[in-house]
């Protein structure tokens, strides 16, 4: 009869792992991945395990240690599924992320799909997508159809990206907001990107298509394919976002990143298609610094649809 009793009693304490009367996993670098792990009092030892955590026990945040944390990383990533989620340092430190996270061999660290994330003080560094349909290999968050009619809320703050590297859409950071009919924010706040290949932050919004166009210095437009005189760094901006759905980026430094297909060196926003274009909202880039970003096709803006841009 005990050993009957056993099991399910067994079963009932993973189901129930690392619960915490906060809502929070807790992760520590010399936390222990045990079943019950996740209290304040018993935090995991990894991220992947938290993960695992965070989905029994439908938890809204992971709270980081200081320290660096070394995944396991490989092509697939982190898988992450949840309607609400803070990813961040726990202790809140004031200057600078505490906080690293690293992969231990090639592979991007995490794939989220979620409607509200909070992502703060914590630097990526070393990711690696291997895989030409995802970008992002730190970050790559699809955000606003979980739930139908509930809007996208990001808030990625004082991180830092560094060398991470995907064949397309964004080295460090990729968002895709897959309908034009999601509104919300996105916010980039006090972020530090620097030596991402193929692309720092990429932003989608719907489909992308070929509707694209260049621009002078002086955001005369001209063809995509006609020269046009070139910023000294060659950087890349793609400027296009959903009518109902605002995007700043605010305190940022993009520096030393590279792209090779087209896209920009630091940071790309597309949105709409050829048949239903994005249009009328403000694009707010405040108090960033491009510095070094190279693009080795030379354009200097990629305008997607046009927009209002506010800097």
């Amino acid at each position: 009869r005990f050993m009957a009793l056993a099991v399910p009693l067994l079963v009932l304490a993973w189901l129930l792992q690392g619960a915490a009367a906060d809502g929070a996993v807790y992760v520590a670098v010399d936390g222990v991945d045990g079943i019950m792990c996740g209290a304040k009092a018993a935090p995991c030892r990894t991220i992947a395990r938290a993960v695992e955590v965070v989905h029994a026990n439908k938890s809204t945040a992971l709270l980081l240690s200081s320290g660096t944390f070394v995944e396991d990383c490989n092509s697939s990533g982190i898988s992450i599924t949840t309607p609400t989620l803070r990813l961040i340092e726990g202790q809140r430190a004031a200057v600078g992320p505490t906080t690293t996270i690293a992969c231990s061999a090639r592979g991007r660290f995490a794939v989220i799909t979620t409607n509200e994330l909070e992502v703060h003080n914590i630097r990526f560094v070393n990711a690696s997508a291997t895989d030409p349909s995802v970008g992002g290999a730190a970050l790559s968050i699809r955000c606003g159809d979980l739930d139908a009619g509930v809007p996208c809320e990001l808030n990625i703050s004082a991180c830092t990206f560094d060398a991470n590297k995907a064949i397309f859409m964004g080295g460090a950071l990729s968002i895709i907001v897959p309908s034009m009919g999601i509104s919300g924010h996105i916010l980039l706040d006090v972020c530090t990107f620097t030596g991402n290949s193929n692309g720092a932050a990429y932003i989608q919004v719907a489909e992308l298509s070929s509707n694209t166009v260049a621009s002078h210095a002086d955001n005369s437009p001209h063809a995509a394919d006609e020269p046009g005189p070139l910023p000294a760094n060659r950087e890349t901006i793609s400027l296009s976002v959903d009518p109902v759905l605002a995007v700043t980026v605010r305190g940022c430094v993009f520096a030393n990143n590279s792209n090779r297909i087209g896209q920009g060196g630091a940071l790309t926003i597309v949105a709409g298609n050829l048949y239903s274009p994005a249009s009328d909202i403000v694009v707010t880039i405040v108090d960033t610094l491009f510095a070094g970003n190279t693009n080795t096709l030379g354009c200097d803006q990629v305008i997607n649809n046009p927009v209002a841009l506010s800097q």
